[in-house]
């Protein structure tokens, strides 16, 4: 038998490994300084760093490249790169390989964040049904956007689930306040029954108020 034929140590079979991942990661170092990043990606890849091969890809918008790598990802060990990948995706602007990326994951907070990220309100309002607990999420990005749109009425319910009263009322004062201006007393009054009886719907005890009671009842004079 030849030498070169004999089986060789488990050990030196590991240091060989071993070598061969940190030839390759330098490899792909050198690569990827001097600009050849599709080189660079292969040798992170055939070194096992897929971090590396994701934060290439993303830092220089292959974001093609990087949703092959993504899609080869395993969802249950491999989260944290499925992560960096939605995250690349979604700053370089490309909403439909993040939304994939994080449904693979089931990551609805991801989701729901980029759905707000990207103003794809309707998505974001099926999630908000489906998921109460992260509806806080999308309510008070929507209402301001809202505003910016001058759909006040739809605001102000906005507001109300994203459980911020106080900007809820603003409006309502606002509204009351330019149809006054503007000589739409019925427009004003209306508002202004609106916003006195959203300030009492707050009011949990009349007979015995609490500090926070009081504070709404104060208002009224």
């Amino acid at each position: 038998m030849c030498i070169r034929d004999r089986p060789k140590p488990e050990g030196t079979k590991k240091i060989g490994a071993e070598f061969s991942q940190e030839l390759f990661r330098g490899q792909a170092e050198w690569a990827k300084e001097n600009g050849d990043y599709k080189t660079a990606i292969d040798y992170f890849i055939g070194s096992g760093d897929f971090k590396g091969a994701i934060e290439t890809c993303g830092e220089h918008g292959m974001l093609e490249r990087l949703n092959d790598i993504c899609k080869g990802l395993d969802r249950k060990t491999q989260e944290d790169l499925l992560l960096l990948c939605g995250k690349y995706f979604k700053e370089k602007g490309n909403y439909g390989y993040a939304k994939e990326a994080y449904l693979r994951l089931g990551n609805i907070k991801s989701l729901m964040e980029l759905n707000v990220a990207f103003q794809k309100w309707n998505e974001g309002l099926f999630l908000a049904k489906q998921n109460p607990d992260i509806s806080h999420l999308l309510y008070l990005p929507y209402a301001d956007y809202l505003v910016k749109q001058d759909k006040y009425d739809q605001a102000q319910e906005a507001y109300k689930r994203a459980n911020r009263l106080d900007l809820a009322l603003r409006i309502l004062d606002s509204l009351a306040h330019n149809a006054i201006t503007e000589k739409r007393f019925k427009d004003g009054s209306y508002y202004y029954w609106s916003q006195a009886l959203e300030t009492l719907m707050q009011v949990k005890n009349f007979s015995n108020p609490s500090p926070s009671d009081m504070e709404y009842l104060n208002s009224f004079e």
